[in-house]
């Protein structure tokens, strides 16, 4: 994570769950030193469930080293009796939806791991509240100490066991179909009952039906080409926010590296050409020297030719003829 956060600790696993040996780690490193000061010589309680990771040897011998009651919580009974389900995980829950809906707003479309600890490091700080745990020992009947408390939300089975009526002619009412099974069901149960009809409503009805089932069908479509436009869609937002990685020889590249690509390209052909621009021009080409100066030397011989006919006195009866 690059997020800072003092004072955690990360661990992983082969299968990505807790084991023996990450539950032995925070034992010694996270709950040990956090208490061990504050409870001087008195014993420490640490609760938990019946799970096989929390009562490995190792850890049943810290604990009776270092003064620490292991209470082990009844199986499927922590969502009664563990004050941090009771009291705590509900506003943690609640508040980490409220912080992902504001990361959704700002513009990010996937959360991922890179987010987490940004997001529960503040979430965190605001369901850990005192009156929460107290709320959570409370509930559970632990501190002060009230059995009964658990108790009073168990809801007490009947005195006699009651059968239900159903009412037979709700059941016979059928309801809107919403799915194209449910509008086939429905089909069928039309078609038994259109007996009585003639033959005329009956192609009507048949109509009506065939219609609803292409409408169904093509919803149907819809929704799937929807959700691939979604999942295309979000992919591209992913790949757009993804940081370049360079692997050995390999990179990929992410959006922001390819727009700097394509204006350092464009500052580099800006460049050329203005290189261009500032060169000379070549000389004319031979060809147009020998045009211009066979143009020159005609103009020349017709100027003379002007001139001998004046002088003669004869420039009212004849003229030059131009090929």
């Amino acid at each position: 994570t690059t997020y800072s956060t003092p004072g955690w600790h990360y661990a992983c696993s082969e299968s990505g769950y807790t084991d023996s040996k990450i539950s032995f780690t925070w034992l010694t490193r996270v709950f040990n030193p956090q208490t061990k000061e504050r409870a001087g010589p008195k014993p420490r309680m640490l609760m938990c469930n019946r799970f096989g990771t929390h009562e490995t040897l190792e850890i049943l011998q810290f604990c009776l080293e270092n003064n620490i009651l292991l209470c082990c919580l009844p199986s499927h009974t922590s969502h009664k009796l563990q004050p941090c389900d009771v009291g705590v995980f509900g506003p943690l829950k609640a508040a980490y939806r409220d912080q992902v809906e504001l990361l959704y707003r700002g513009g990010a479309n996937t959360v991922g791991k890179e987010h987490f600890t940004a997001l529960y490091s503040v979430v965190r700080e605001k369901a850990f509240m005192p009156n929460n745990i107290r709320a959570g020992w409370g509930k559970c009947g632990l501190y002060p100490f009230n059995p009964d408390r658990v108790l009073q939300d168990i809801r007490k089975p009947p005195a006699e066991l009651t059968v239900p009526k159903f009412n037979i002619a709700a059941l016979s009412s059928p309801r809107t179909p919403a799915t194209a099974d449910t509008l086939i069901a429905l089909r069928s149960l039309v078609e038994r009952d259109t007996h009585a009809l003639d033959d005329k409503s009956k192609l009507r009805l048949e109509k009506v039906l065939n219609a609803a089932q292409i409408s169904f069908a093509e919803r149907a479509l819809l929704e799937d080409d929807n959700r691939l436009l979604i999942k295309h869609n979000n992919e591209a937002k992913h790949r757009r926010s993804t940081k370049s990685t360079v692997l050995g020889r390999a990179k990929v590249i992410s959006y922001k590296d390819l727009k700097e690509a394509r204006a350092k390209r464009a500052a580099k052909e800006a460049e050329t050409s203005k290189e261009r621009r500032g060169r000379k021009r070549k000389s004319p080409s031979g060809k147009g020297v020998v045009a211009r100066k066979d143009k020159k030397a005609r103009k020349s011989e017709l100027e003379a030719a002007e001139d001998k006919i004046v002088a003669a006195g004869i420039e009212n009866h004849c003229s030059i003829l131009q090929l």
